[in-house]
C-alpha cells in the first residue's frame, strides 16, 4: 500500500515539477526571511537595486550605442560611397558647366537620396566653383540657388567652421531660414562631406537630419523621468538631446564629461556630480562615428526605492514572518491554476510525444510552435505585396524568365493574379512623352511623374475595352503595356492593335493634352518572349526621328533594315561648295536635299549620316586658316557640343534647322576669313614699299610676284583697303622720304633723287614740283630759313 502511494506521488509530482517548485520557492523564501538578520536583508536588496539600475541603464546606453552605430554608420557609408563615386553628385560639386540634362539628374539623385532614407530632412550639393547650391527637403522643397542667395546661410558657413572647429563629421546645429515666406527653425544634425586637401576649396555635400527623429530613433530619452540619454562628440558638443537648448552647447568642461572623453575605454559607468548633484552615469563610445552615448540619472532618484525599502524592510520582515506560509500557498495556487489548465486543454489534443512533459517543458514546446507559425503567416503577407507583381512584370519585359519553364512562369502570374496568365499571345506597346526636354524645363519631377500616371490610366482604360493588359512605368520618358489576348480569348491581330494604339493616343491628346509618341512591338506566343516585343517596341522609337512627333509607329512603317544605302558624299559637297560661296539659298537648297535623300535611310543610318555631315562642317571649319588667329572657336562648331544637342534633338526637322544654321553660320566665318586674308596681301604690299622704296625697278607687277597674285587683284585689294592704289602709295612714300633728306641733310637733289628711287634726275625734278607745288631747292630753302627764324 505504501509502496503503491508514494509512487503515486512520484508520478504526480513528475508531471506537476511547476507546482512543486513554486511551492517550494515561497516556503524557502518564508524561512530565509524569518532567519536571516534584517541588516543583511537591507544590504542585499541595495545591492541588488544599484545592480539593476546599473543594467537597466547600461542596457539603454547599449541599445542606443547599437541603433545609432547601425544606423547612422550604415547611412554614412552609403552616402559616403555616393559622394566618393556617383558622377551626378560629383559634377554637381565640382563641375564647372551645368546643361538642363546635368541639373535634373543631379535634382533626381538628391530626391532618391531623401526617398532612400526617411530620416534625412534635406540634402545640399555646394559647388564653390561656380557658386551653386542644389538642394532638395523632404517637404518637397527643390532649387537651384545662387550661393549667395541659398536660404541655410548657416550650411554654408559649417564649411568654413569644420576646419577651425570641428573634428567630427557629424555637426549639430541649430538654424532658422525662410522659404516662400515661410520661416523654419529646425534643429538639425548635419553630416558634412568636405576634402580641402583636394584643392577644391569650399564645395561640400551636406545632408541634413532632424535632430528631434533621432532623439526619438535612438533614444526614448527618459526611465521614468530619472534617467537622462544623449549624445556627444569626441569634443564634448551635445549632437542629440530631449533638451533642444543643450543642442549643440558644449559640455566639455563639465568633469564626468572629462573623465568620458579621456576614458581609455569604450563603455562604462560610474558615479559623479553635476550641477552639486551625485549623479549616476553610463556611456558607450561609437569609433565609427566619433560619438559617445551618455546616459545620466540622479543617483538618489533612481535608488529612491532602495531608501524606501530599508525604512520598510524590519517591519515586513516580522510580518512576513507571520503571514509568509499563507502567501506562499496563495500565490501558488493564483500562478499555478491558469498554467495548469491551459496545460491541460492543450493535452487533450493528444499531441504526439509530449504526455510525460512538465508542465514549464511542454510550455516552451507549445510557444514555441506558436512562434514558427506566426514567422510563416508574416512570410506569407511579404509575398503578397503588390511590390511583387510589379517586379514579375519588369522582369518579363527585360527577359528575365527567358531561361524559366514557361509552366512555372504562368503559376507566379496566377499566384499573383497577372492577368496575362491564360493568354496566348502577347505584344507590348510603348507610349512615350514627346519633346521630353521641354517638358521637364516646363514642369517639376513630381508633375512628370503625374503625366506618366495620367497616360497609364487612360491607355489602361482604352486598351481594356477589348484586350487583357498588365501595364508599368519603366522608363524616365515612357511607359509600357503588355496586350494579351481579346476578351473573348482570341490572339492578337496587329491591324486591330494599331488601331487601338490610335485610340489611345488620341484619347491622351483630348484628355490630357500631351503629345505622345505610341510605339507598338511584334506579336509573340510565349510568355518568354515578351522581351522580344518589348524590345522591339524601343527600337521603333527611334522612328520617332523620321515621323516625328505624335505617330503610332508599328513594324507596318519600317524600312528594308537589309538594304544597302550609300552616304551621298555628292550632296555633301555641295553643301561644302555653298557654304565656301557665302550664298544663302545655295546652302538651304543643298541641305533641303541631303535631309530628303537620307529621310529614306533606317534611324541608325540617318543617324550615321548626320554625325558624317557634322564632322565633315567641323573639319571644314577647322581647317580655315583664321581658326587659330583671329576667329574664335565657339560651341557651335565644337563636335563634343554639336553630338550633344543633335542627341537632345528628336525629330529630322530640328536637326535639319540645327544643320542649316550651322552651315550659314559657317558661311560667314569664311566671308570674314577672306576680308582677313585681303588685310594681309595689302599688309604685305606695304610693308615691301616701305622696305624697298629706294629700288627704281618697283613696279605692280613686282609687289604682285610678292604675293603670288595678279597685278590687278593685287590694285583692287589694295585698294579697297588702304583707299590708295600702290603706286600712288609709293609715290607718296618716295616724296614724305625726299622732303626729310631735303631738310635734314646737305645732299644734293640728285643724290637724293637716288635714294629715294629715281633713276632720272629730271623726272625728280619734275614729280617733285607737282608733288608740293615748289622745286627741291626751294623746298630745302624755306624750310631752313624756318629753322632759322
Amino acid at each position: 500500500m505504501l509502496k503503491k502511494f508514494f509512487d503515486s506521488l512520484k508520478q504526480i509530482g513528475r508531471k506537476n515539477t511547476v507546482l512543486l517548485k513554486i511551492l517550494f520557492s515561497y516556503l524557502l523564501i518564508s524561512v530565509v526571511l524569518t532567519s536571516s538578520l534584517s541588516f543583511l536583508l537591507i544590504k542585499t536588496y541595495t545591492a541588488k537595486q544599484i545592480n539593476e539600475v546599473k543594467r537597466i541603464t547600461h542596457n539603454m546606453v547599449l541599445q542606443s550605442y547599437n541603433t545609432a552605430d547601425s544606423i547612422f554608420f550604415n547611412t554614412f557609408s552609403f552616402l559616403y560611397s555616393i559622394y566618393q563615386s556617383d558622377t551626378d553628385i560629383v559634377n554637381g560639386l565640382y563641375g564647372t558647366t551645368f546643361d538642363w540634362v546635368d541639373k535634373y539628374n543631379i535634382m533626381e539623385k538628391l530626391k532618391r537620396i531623401l526617398n532612400l532614407n526617411k530620416m534625412i530632412y534635406s540634402v545640399y550639393i555646394c559647388n564653390a566653383e561656380v557658386r551653386l547650391v542644389f538642394s532638395a527637403t523632404s517637404d518637397g522643397y527643390t532649387f537651384i540657388d545662387r550661393w549667395e542667395s541659398f536660404y541655410d546661410k548657416d550650411a554654408l558657413e559649417l564649411i568654413n567652421d569644420v576646419k577651425e572647429r570641428y573634428r567630427c563629421l557629424f555637426i549639430a546645429r541649430a538654424t532658422k531660414y525662410k522659404i516662400f515666406n515661410t520661416t523654419f527653425s529646425q534643429n538639425f544634425i548635419t553630416l558634412l562631406f568636405y576634402m580641402p586637401e583636394k584643392g577644391i576649396s569650399d564645395s561640400a555635400f551636406i545632408i541634413n537630419f532632424k535632430q528631434a527623429d533621432i532623439q526619438k530613433t535612438l533614444t526614448s530619452g527618459k526611465i521614468d523621468d530619472q534617467f537622462q540619454v544623449f549624445i556627444i562628440d569626441k569634443e564634448g558638443y551635445v549632437i542629440s538631446h530631449n533638451d533642444e537648448r543643450m543642442i549643440g552647447k558644449s559640455m566639455g568642461e563639465e568633469k564626468f564629461i572629462k573623465r568620458i572623453i579621456t576614458s581609455s575605454t569604450k563603455a562604462g559607468d560610474f558615479v559623479g556630480e553635476y550641477n552639486s548633484k551625485k549623479i549616476f552615469v553610463s556611456y558607450v563610445r561609437s569609433e565609427n562615428l566619433g560619438w559617445t552615448i551618455v546616459g545620466v540619472g540622479e543617483y538618489n532618484r533612481l535608488l529612491n526605492v532602495s531608501t524606501i525599502a530599508k525604512k520598510q524592510m524590519i517591519l515586513i520582515t516580522i510580518v512576513f514572518l507571520l503571514v509568509g506560509i499563507f502567501i506562499a500557498f496563495l500565490f501558488t495556487q493564483k500562478m499555478y491554476l491558469p498554467i495548469g489548465r491551459l496545460v491541460n486543454e492543450i493535452r487533450q489534443k493528444k499531441v504526439a510525444s509530449v504526455s510525460e512533459m512538465d508542465e514549464y517543458t511542454f510550455l516552451n514546446f507549445a510557444f514555441n510552435n506558436l512562434i514558427d507559425n506566426l514567422r510563416k503567416l508574416t512570410r506569407d503577407v511579404d509575398i503578397m505585396v503588390s511590390a511583387k507583381k510589379k517586379e514579375i512584370i519588369l522582369r518579363l519585359l527585360n527577359g528575365e524568365y527567358v531561361s524559366t519553364n514557361e509552366g512555372k512562369v504562368k503559376q507566379l502570374m496566377k499566384q499573383y493574379e497577372i492577368k496575362l496568365a491564360n493568354s496566348s499571345s502577347f505584344a507590348v506597346i510603348i507610349i512615350a512623352l514627346d519633346n521630353f526636354k521641354n517638358l521637364c524645363m516646363m514642369y517639376r519631377a513630381k508633375d512628370i511623374s503625374l503625366f506618366k500616371f495620367s497616360i497609364l490610366n487612360v491607355a489602361e482604360e482604352t486598351l481594356s475595352e477589348r484586350y487583357v493588359t498588365e501595364s508599368v512605368e519603366n522608363g524616365l520618358n515612357y511607359v509600357s503595356i503588355i496586350v494579351g489576348n481579346d476578351k473573348h480569348g482570341r490572339e492578337l491581330d496587329m491591324n486591330e492593335l494599331v488601331e487601338y494604339a490610335n485610340k489611345v493616343k488620341n484619347n491622351i491628346n483630348k484628355f490630357l493634352n500631351l503629345s505622345v509618341t505610341v510605339t507598338v512591338g511584334n506579336i509573340v506566343h510565349s510568355i518568354n518572349l515578351i522581351n522580344n516585343s518589348y524590345e522591339r517596341a524601343m527600337n521603333l522609337l527611334s522612328y520617332r526621328l523620321l515621323k516625328g512627333f505624335n505617330q503610332v509607329i508599328s513594324v507596318f512603317d519600317t524600312v528594308n533594315e537589309d538594304s544597302k544605302r550609300e552616304y551621298p558624299y555628292d550632296i555633301e559637297n555641295q553643301i561644302i561648295k555653298a557654304i565656301k560661296s557665302k550664298c544663302p539659298s545655295k546652302i538651304e537648297e543643298a541641305v533641303n536635299m541631303f535631309f530628303d535623300y537620307i529621310s529614306n535611310f533606317t534611324p541608325d543610318d540617318v543617324f550615321q549620316s548626320i554625325i558624317q555631315l557634322s564632322i565633315m562642317l567641323n573639319r571644314t571649319f577647322n581647317v580655315s586658316s583664321l581658326v587659330s588667329k583671329e576667329v574664335k572657336v565657339t560651341s557651335l562648331y565644337n563636335f563634343k557640343s554639336l553630338f550633344t544637342q543633335i542627341q537632345e534633338y528628336e525629330t529630322l526637322e530640328e536637326i535639319k534647322k540645327l544643320m542649316l544654321t550651322i552651315s550659314t553660320e559657317l558661311a560667314k566665318t569664311f566671308e570674314n576669313e577672306t576680308l582677313v586674308k585681303k588685310k594681309e596681301v595689302a599688309q604685305q604690299v606695304k610693308e615691301y614699299i616701305d622696305e624697298n622704296y629706294s629700288r627704281p625697278d618697283i613696279t605692280i607687277y613686282t609687289l604682285a610676284d610678292k604675293v603670288n597674285l595678279s597685278p590687278n587683284y593685287v590694285r583692287l585689294i589694295f585698294k579697297e583697303i588702304y583707299n590708295i592704289s600702290p603706286s600712288d602709295y609709293l609715290l607718296e612714300v618716295r616724296m614724305n622720304k625726299a622732303k626729310e633728306l631735303l631738310i635734314q641733310t646737305d645732299y644734293t637733289v640728285k643724290k637724293i633723287a637716288e635714294l629715294v628711287g629715281f633713276s632720272d634726275n629730271r623726272y625728280f625734278y619734275i614729280t617733285f614740283k607737282r608733288y608740293t607745288g615748289k622745286t627741291a631747292e626751294e623746298f630745302r630753302k624755306e624750310h631752313r630759313q624756318k629753322d632759322l627764324v
